[in-house]
């Protein structure tokens, strides 16, 4: 390989447009790095019981791929925003600072998954077979639409842990895997009647989110569901916004009640 064959490879590409080039300052190969770390922090498995981390690493510190599927940011901005609500948690006492092991468990286990994908991927595209048609779509094609959930970070589930609960329940929510990323959808808001994304409704502030959707018929009025559940979380001594929110803390300091 010379900037020759670089050059005569670029104006194949280009073609039936010219391509002329007066001089090559600097040319590289790229080789493809799938790489992973052992582990997000600093705390060995054997000493988890006694050890807080002190030292994380996020994004390509701690895994590496091709970029061919534009998913280093996303996941990366995944890694820190997973570190930094933990962080904020802890460092304002609502928290134990063992809830900092949960990071590198759960954000090494989508990294994987990245890295997984990326294998393949990084094949499809390379391979000079790539415009083959498996039925009526081109091979890239089809291995792109049928990973779309994945690279749009829909299919991150965390595994049960001191955060995610167990699958006990999930009956209570058919339509919605406990551990997974929460999905946007259409809503409308009980108190004025106005269309909007879910999604949209919440800040990335640290609070956590307690979403109550209305029975049909409900408009909130004395004595419906609405009306009791809001009643039980502002006053009954079991409501976890009572058992988390500090006396001198705003209602909604802690859990966003929508």
């Amino acid at each position: 390989m010379n900037d020759t064959h670089i050059i005569d490879k670029a104006r194949r590409i280009f073609a039936p447009y010219a391509f002329d080039v007066k001089e090559v300052v600097w040319w590289s190969i790229y080789e493809v790095g799938h790489r992973l770390t052992d582990k997000f922090d600093d705390v060995p498995a054997d000493q988890v019981a006694t050890r807080t981390p002190r030292v994380m690493l996020a994004g390509d510190a701690c895994h590496t791929h091709s970029p061919k599927a534009g998913q280093g940011m996303n996941v990366s901005m995944g890694d820190t925003f997973n570190l930094g609500w933990k962080m904020i948690a802890v460092l304002t006492g609502r928290a134990d600072p063992s809830l900092l092991h949960s990071y590198s468990a759960e954000r090494r286990a989508a990294a994987k998954g990245l890295v997984d994908f990326d294998h393949e991927w990084a094949r499809v595209v390379g391979a000079k077979t790539h415009d083959d048609v498996a039925g009526d779509m081109p091979v890239v094609a089809q291995t792109f639409v049928r990973n779309l959930p994945f690279t749009c970070g829909l299919t991150i589930q965390y595994e049960p842990s001191a955060l995610t609960g167990a699958a006990t329940h999930q009956a209570l929510a058919p339509g919605f895997d406990i551990g997974k990323r929460f999905h946007s959808a259409p809503v409308i808001r009980l108190a004025d009647a106005k269309p909007m994304e879910l999604g949209h409704t919440v800040e990335a502030d640290g609070r956590w989110r307690l979403f109550a959707f209305a029975p049909e018929g409900d408009t909130g009025a004395t004595g419906g569901a609405v009306d009791r559940l809001c009643t039980f979380l502002e006053s009954d001594p079991a409501s976890p916004v009572r058992a988390h929110t500090r006396a001198d803390d705003d209602p909604d300091a802690v859990i966003d009640v929508r």
